[in-house]
């Protein structure tokens, strides 16, 4: 999820790093300015976390080994607990 806003406020920043930190929810924003210089329009972006940084909390997070094909089973035992 990607925030887009020209400036974001403390508690919008600490909710952003805690869902980013704590939960699965890969989440950032990124901030537009617009800069004028001689007549010439220019527009910047600014992430508020690098973009590589949410990218791989996603795959770390979400990404599983392949599954090998191999079972297992556990005997001996009536009760499981």
């Amino acid at each position: 999820m990607v925030i887009v806003a020209a400036k974001l406020d403390a508690s919008t920043q600490r909710i952003i790093n805690y869902l980013n930190d704590r939960t699965k929810i890969p989440i950032n924003a990124v901030f537009f300015s617009v800069f004028e210089d001689n007549g010439n329009k220019y527009l910047s972006r600014a992430w508020m976390i690098p973009p590589e940084e949410t990218q791989e909390r996603v795959i770390s997070k979400s990404a599983k080994e392949p599954w090998n094909g191999e079972f297992y089973l556990s005997f001996g035992h009536k009760h499981r607990h």
